[in-house]
C-alpha cells in the first residue's frame, strides 16, 4: 500500500441549513391549485376520453389510469354520477375505465357509486369481487360507506365476498374509534347478520348449513362490532341440535371479540367432559386468545382430571409447545403458566392422538424469521 499524497487541511464549506427540515418518510402531496367542482369533473372527463383512444397495455395508459384514480378522489357523489351518465365515460369497445378505477378510489363518493352500479347490475362478477376484496384496504373508512353498503347484504345473489368484505370494513372502522357499536350504520349491519341466523342458528334448516357458516364467519370478521352478538353466538355454540359445523363456526366467531366480553360459554364447553372432542378443543384454543392466570389454573385442574385422551393430548401438546416456543409474541404467556401445569402426561403419538405443533425458524440467507403451527384433531 502506497501513500500518494497528504493534505495539510481540509476546507469545509458551510452549508445553508435554513431550508432543511425533519420530516417522515411519507410522501408529501404536491400543492396544486384548487379547482372548482365543475373544473375537477372536466379534468376527469378529459382523462377518460384520452384513455378510450389509447391502447390498454401501454405505459402512458397506465399513468393516465393512476391519475384517474387520484383525480376521482376530489369528486362528490353527484359529480361522479354525472360523469357515469355521460356517454364519454364508456369507450367504444365497451371498456369502462371509470368503473375499473372506482374500487381503488377509496372515498365515500366512489363507494356509493360502486354500490349503485352493483345494485343495478351494471358491473360484472369479476369487478364486483375485486371491489369487495379491496374494502378492507380503505385507509379511512366512514359510517357513510358502511351505511351505503349495508343493503347489499339483503341481496340474494350476494355471496361470501360481499359479507366478508363489508364486515372487514366494519372491523377497520371500529378499530379507529371507541363505542363503534353505537354507530347506527354499524348496528344496522350487525342486526342484518343476526337476522340471517335466526334463534340459536336454526335457520340452517331453510338457508343451508354453508350460508349460516358464512354469516358466523362474517360476524367474527366484524371484530369489535360483534360484541353485542355474544348472546347469539353463545346459544348457537351450546345448542346441541345444531350441526357440529355450525357450532364450531359460532366458537370461531369469538376470534376478534374483545376479552372484556364474557367468554363463559367457551369455558363451559371446554370443561364439559362428555362434549364433542372438536367442540372442546376449539373452545380451548379460543380461550387461549384471552390468557390469564385464572384460566391457566383452571386448565391445569381440568388436565389433571381429564377423561378424554384426545382432548388431554391436544392440550398437553399445546402447553408443551408454549413452554418451549421461541416466538417473541408468546413469551409473555409463560409468566401465566403454573410450574406444575404439565404434572400429568399424555401420549404424544401424532398419528394416534390429537396434537398441536409450533415451529419457529430463522433464515440466515434472507435474514428473516418465520413461524408456523399446525393442529391435528381426531374426533
Amino acid at each position: 500500500m502506497k501513500l500518494f499524497r497528504t493534505d495539510a487541511g481540509v476546507t469545509v464549506h458551510e452549508r445553508d441549513t435554513k431550508d432543511i427540515y425533519e420530516s417522515t418518510l411519507l410522501y408529501e402531496k404536491e400543492k396544486a391549485a384548487q379547482l372548482s367542482g365543475e373544473e375537477e369533473e372536466e379534468v376527469v372527463a378529459d382523462i377518460l376520453q384520452k384513455l378510450c383512444v389509447k391502447p390498454r397495455v401501454d405505459l402512458e395508459s397506465a399513468e393516465l389510469f393512476m391519475t384517474l384514480v387520484f383525480e376521482l378522489r376530489h369528486l362528490s357523489s353527484d359529480a361522479l354520477m354525472s360523469l357515469w351518465q355521460r356517454s364519454s365515460s364508456k369507450c367504444q369497445d365497451d371498456w369502462q375505465p371509470l368503473s375499473d378505477a372506482l374500487p381503488s378510489c377509496t372515498t365515500e363518493a366512489c363507494v356509493v357509486l360502486m354500490k349503485e352500479l352493483i345494485v343495478s347490475g351494471k358491473v360484472g362478477e369479476e369487478k364486483m369481487e375485486s371491489f369487495f376484496q379491496l374494502l378492507s384496504f380503505i385507509p379511512e373508512p366512514t359510517a357513510g360507506m358502511i351505511d351505503a353498503l349495508a343493503p347489499l347484504l339483503q341481496l340474494s345473489r350476494e355471496t361470501q365476498s360481499a359479507f366478508l368484505g363489508i364486515t372487514a370494513l366494519v372491523n377497520h372502522f371500529c378499530s379507529m374509534r371507541n363505542n363503534c357499536d353505537q354507530e347506527p350504520a354499524v348496528r344496522g349491519v350487525m342486526k342484518n347478520l343476526e337476522q340471517h341466523l335466526g334463534e340459536k342458528c336454526t335457520l340452517h334448516k331453510s338457508e343451508g348449513i354453508g350460508q349460516v357458516e358464512l354469516i358466523l364467519k362474517a360476524i367474527g370478521n366484524a371484530g369489535l362490532a360483534a360484541a353485542p352478538l355474544e348472546p347469539v353466538l353463545n346459544s348457537c355454540a351450546r345448542w346441541k341440535n345444531n350441526p357440529i359445523e355450525i357450532r364450531l363456526a359460532a366458537i370461531e366467531a369469538y376470534r376478534r371479540i374483545p376479552c372484556t366480553v364474557s367468554h363463559d360459554v367457551l369455558m363451559h364447553l371446554y370443561l364439559t367432559y362428555d362434549e364433542d372432542v372438536e367442540i372442546r378443543i376449539a373452545s380451548y384454543l379460543m380461550l387461549m386468545k384471552c390468557p390469564n392466570k385464572e384460566l391457566f389454573n383452571q386448565v391445569k385442574f381440568t388436565l389433571q382430571e381429564e377423561r378424554s385422551s384426545q382432548v388431554g393430548s391436544f392440550v398437553w401438546s399445546h402447553l408443551s409447545e408454549l413452554l418451549e416456543t421461541d416466538d417473541p409474541l408468546k413469551q409473555h404467556l409463560k409468566s401465566f403458566l403454573p410450574d406444575d401445569i404439565l404434572s400429568k402426561e399424555f401420549d404424544r403419538e401424532m398419528w394416534k392422538f390429537s396434537s398441536y405443533s409450533d415451529v419457529t425458524f430463522h433464515s440466515g440467507r434472507f435474514d428473516s424469521n418465520g413461524l408456523c403451527h399446525g393442529t391435528s384433531v381426531k374426533a
